[in-house]
């Protein structure tokens, strides 16, 4: 029955990602559908919109923000590169899937640990 609910919330927003909002243009509005899965719970997932900034996100202009410095490439993301992590292997798994600013994104990866990916992507898959 989970399996069922996560597939049609994750359905719903794919459809939702793949439109782009009224209020702004496609070129410089972003949407983008984020999970993140782990040893630290269950699956969690949520949406980011830039420009507007909002979505079902704890941090959306953080995340905006630290997306638009790097125009939405998350392969290029690296927030913290001073700050140093454990080795311990703890994987986390993160996707995002939409659009930034007129091109389609589809990122998923696997980081060592959770600190992995706080330094790596900061706010942006704070859902």
């Amino acid at each position: 029955m989970l399996r069922k609910f996560l597939a049609s919330a994750f359905a719903v927003a794919a459809a939702a990602a793949l439109a782009t909002p009224a209020e702004a243009t496609p070129t410089e509005s972003a949407y983008l559908v984020l999970t993140v899965s782990g040893s630290q719970g269950p699956t969690r997932a949520g949406t980011l919109r830039c420009g507007p900034n909002g979505g079902i996100h704890h941090s959306p202009d953080a995340a905006c923000a630290a997306l638009t410095q790097v125009d939405g490439d998350f392969d290029q993301l690296n927030v913290a590169p001073d700050r140093a992590c454990t080795l311990q292997y703890d994987p986390v798994h993160v996707t995002a899937f939409g659009r930034w600013r007129g091109k389609r994104i589809d990122f998923a990866t696997t980081y060592g640990n959770p600190c992995v990916l706080v330094v790596t992507t900061g706010p942006v898959f704070r859902v």
